[in-house]
């Protein structure tokens, strides 16, 4: 049977339950639509699966609207916390490594909620106290987070440009999780790029991909997460430096032998009067 279809009262109907990744944000459990196509005149479910892939199309687009929404309420959140604790006259720290901190780091920090009168404002106690996380992301969603960070930098792209630009990063983000595995982008180390520049090398050999195209891919990579590291402070290290794949190589066009640029300026008469 097609993926999501289920028979109910004689009529084709769409069933899927909520990813669990999207649980936390679409409470509904299992989705359920009528396709309203009987199943006596679509014993195949050939309609029926057209009208299906439509519903779960629609689905998934609002699941990563949702998502995305998800993701950026919490850096916003989290960027207001560090500029109010920064207006309060304290670097933003983190509740954890303040509560590792000296006493009196904590004491300070304490004594300026009661001092301005903001220890019953929540914005201010979660800044001082660092009670807001650093929003972290999985490696699956490297580039829907760079996207979001580098709208400005795809305005003059036409709508195709801007196509094989997306999915150009899209395949190589998806390649690279299939690589390391889907962890949070900060638990990447060294390693992890090492595994996915021999993830290349094997193709290289195998496969008999070039090593500029390998290059490109793992330079696509490389950018993202450069990227990212700076603007949402990541603190990760420079992940793929000095593994570039060696064996690039680019051809220069092949010279024409000097007679046969001779006999074909003498075909076209070039040379006449010359003599």
């Amino acid at each position: 049977m097609p993926d999501f279809l289920t028979r109910r009262n004689g009529t084709w109907h769409f069933a899927r339950r909520v990813p669990i990744e999207f649980a936390h944000l679409d409470r509904r459990g299992v989705i359920r639509h009528s396709t309203k196509i009987r199943i006596a005149s679509d014993r195949a479910a050939v309609r029926a699966s057209r009208v299906a892939e439509k519903f779960n199309a629609g689905l998934e687009q609002h699941w990563r609207a949702l998502a995305d929404s998800d993701s950026r309420d919490a850096l916003n959140s989290y960027d207001e916390a560090r500029r109010r604790a920064r207006q309060l006259g304290f670097d933003y720290v983190e509740n954890a490594q303040l509560v590792a901190a000296p006493a009196v780091d904590r004491l300070e920090r304490l004594e300026t909620l009661v001092a301005k009168d903001l220890v019953n404002d929540q914005g201010a106690r979660e800044a001082v106290l660092g009670l807001k996380k650093k929003p972290v992301f999985k490696v699956s969603k490297i580039f829907d987070e760079y996207e979001a960070e580098t709208k400005d930098q795809v305005l003059d792209l036409s709508p195709d440009q801007l196509r094989i630009w997306r999915n150009a990063r899209k395949r190589v983000v998806k390649s690279f999780t299939g690589v390391v595995g889907d962890k949070s982008v900060t638990d990447l180390t060294v390693d992890d790029a090492i595994d996915f520049r021999n993830f290349w090398r094997d193709r290289i050999v195998q496969e008999g991909i070039a090593a500029k195209s390998a290059n490109r891919e793992v330079g696509q990579l490389s950018g993202m997460i450069k990227e990212l590291n700076v603007l949402r402070r990541l603190g990760l290290p420079d992940l793929f430096k000095g593994l570039r794949l060696k064996g690039e190589i680019d051809k220069e066009p092949t010279p024409y032998e000097t007679k046969f640029i001779q006999n074909r300026l003498l075909a076209g008469g070039a040379l006449d009067g010359l003599n």
